[in-house]
């Protein structure tokens, strides 16, 4: 297998996928069509399109003061190391 061959395994298998999804997975479905795109050189017809998409999604974290929160991650305490 060669590169180009698993970009167009990889753009397919979310392509296929891409519809299927809803809120947070879809914002990540846009970016990552749009990534792969980008990396097959098709900047303004594919990529372009993507992440316009992308930004019409719902994005994947609403909350500025938490930003760990966007991604799953909950703060928890503070625990302090002796030194």
């Amino acid at each position: 297998m060669d590169a180009e061959y698993n970009k167009q395994y990889t753009f397919d298998k979310v392509n296929a996928r891409l519809y299927e999804q809803k809120e947070r997975e879809l914002f990540f479905a846009w970016y990552s069509r749009g990534s792969i795109l980008v990396e097959m050189n098709d900047y303004w017809g594919g990529a372009a399109q993507s992440f316009d998409e992308l930004s019409k999604s719902t994005p994947p974290c609403r909350s500025k003061n938490a930003l760990g929160a966007c991604f799953g991650i909950r703060p928890g305490p503070i625990i302090p190391t002796i030194t």
